[in-house]
């Protein structure tokens, strides 16, 4: 009867039309949840970019399998370009640690002399020795700084260490009758001759920081 066959295809219908919800359904949550684990990576890189953006030098983006091979590529890129930007900053600070640590002696000499010279009416001889005195720590600070930029040009490969041969005794004696160390505390012995091939500069820190940290962290009485 027509009736019937009526029927019958109503509810065919109705179960094509279910049967097509459940597919989109089903469809749609398959590729939300893809969409999600491929956005993953896209969101663990930006968060990782933002914590380093905000002075966290440590922060690296963490791989694991749900990286695409493309996803796994920039984010190593990433991670080369992080560490590369915190040694550049590590530098930076440490450039300016030694320069504020050098620059400390000579500055303060200059305010000294300055504040004696502005408080005590000097004859022309004493403010000739003052503006001297001065001058000299002038050039010493200049000095320091071409030295430490040198260092930093060393470190970063762009600057070649200028290697000739040098009296390594008249070097140590030379360093330490600049620096007016105490002749009880600090005594030079060294045979002549003794030659080396350096960096005049570059050696120069060397003996003076290895003397200066002696003095610091030797003993009270030591020499």
């Amino acid at each position: 009867p027509a009736n019937d066959i009526t029927q019958i295809m109503n509810k065919i219908s109705n179960i094509f039309l279910t049967a097509a919800l459940f597919v989109v359904l089903i469809s749609v949550l398959a590729v939300t949840a893809f969409a999600r684990r491929e956005s993953r990576p896209l969101k663990e890189l930006a968060k990782t970019a933002n914590a380093f953006g905000h002075g966290d030098l440590e922060a690296r983006v963490r791989l694991d399998d749900d990286y695409s091979e493309e996803m796994e590529e920039v984010a190593v890129a990433f991670n080369n370009m992080a560490a590369s930007l915190q040694k550049s900053e590590y530098r930076r600070q440490e450039f300016v640690a030694n320069v504020s640590h050098e620059l400390r002696t000579p500055v303060s000499i200059i305010k000294g002399a300055c504040e004696y010279a502005e408080k005590y009416d000097e004859t022309p001889q004493e403010r000739l020795e003052t503006i001297l005195m001065i001058h000299r720590q002038a050039d010493k600070m200049t000095s320091l700084i071409s030295q430490l930029l040198s260092m930093t040009r060393l470190e970063q490969g762009t600057e070649l260490a200028h290697l000739q041969q040098l009296s390594l005794s008249d070097l140590a004696r030379s360093v330490c009758l600049e620096q007016a160390y105490s002749p009880e505390k600090v005594i030079v012995q060294a045979d002549d001759p003794v030659f080396v091939q350096a960096d005049a500069a570059l050696l120069s820190r060397l003996v003076q920081n290895l003397v200066d940290n002696a003095l610091k962290y030797g003993k009270p009485d030591g020499h």
